[in-house]
């Protein structure tokens, strides 16, 4: 894993960035796994793909871990930029329940 450095306005913030070029999947998809069970707490992370297919599993994948994702084509290389969302964790499950319908017989 790589750590790059990009600069805000208000601080520095270092943003991890997985490279999963040359990678076939389902290697990157177990990457983001292996990444995000080991630094639940990280919010923001980018991974960086060079086929179509990886980025479209990475996605899917990512998105159903709860984290936002946007992409960009960068010559060869596609970044995806992953943002865990704001309505993860026990509001998701509080609405899945207050979905839920009883059928009376």
């Amino acid at each position: 894993m790589e750590r790059i450095q990009s600069k805000n306005l208000k601080s520095e913030v270092v943003v991890e960035t997985l490279n999963c070029r040359g990678l076939a999947c389902p290697v990157p998809v177990l990457k983001n796994k292996d990444f995000i069970e080991a630094y639940p707490d990280v919010s923001e992370f980018m991974v960086v793909v060079d086929n179509a297919a990886s980025c479209q599993n990475v996605v899917r994948f990512v998105t159903s871990r709860g984290y936002s994702t946007s992409t960009k084509q960068k010559g060869a290389d596609i970044e995806i930029k992953a943002v865990k969302s704001k309505d993860t964790g026990a509001e998701t499950a509080e609405h899945v329940v207050s979905s839920q319908k009883t059928l009376i017989c």
